[in-house]
């Protein structure tokens, strides 16, 4: 968890932070469901990429900046802090190294004869979509 602060800092730095904000903000708009959408969608990739707990640290500290600017007790803000940790809970299904729960169950399963590539795809994939398409629909009226 020590490394996702490292990583978030190591974003401020170099202001990639800002630019991550930017691009999500310029390709989805201004409007609070959506840029709620492009924070949730930056944190299940990079949660895809590594630690679902590391994900969390580094999106919550790289979006303090922006909470900060809104009113206290904006219902925006909740939204920003319990839509980042649910993003890179289904972000870490997607792949092995996303949650060590995902390794230690595909090595259980690679036993028993099923096999999986780097991204944990099989017939039950939709169950994803599913999840992060009904979690962003419950923080989008909650704004």
């Amino acid at each position: 968890m020590l490394g996702g602060f490292f990583i978030a800092e190591a974003l401020q730095k170099v202001n990639l932070d800002k630019l991550k904000f930017k691009l999500s903000i310029l390709k989805l708009g201004t409007k609070p469901k959506y840029v709620l959408l492009g924070i949730m969608l930056t944190t299940a990739l990079f949660s895809m990429l590594m630690s679902n707990t590391t994900t969390t640290a580094m999106m919550i500290a790289s979006a303090l900046p922006f909470i900060n600017a809104l009113e206290d007790n904006a219902p925006f803000s909740k939204a920003i802090l319990i839509g980042i940790p649910a993003a890179a809970s289904f972000g870490g299904m997607g792949t092995i190294i996303g949650s060590t729960r995902n390794a230690i169950a595909v090595e259980a399963l690679t036993s028993h004869g099923i096999q999986f590539g780097f991204l944990l795809i099989n017939s039950d994939s939709h169950y994803f979509s599913i999840q992060f398409i009904a979690t962003y629909i419950f923080f989008d009226h909650w704004i």
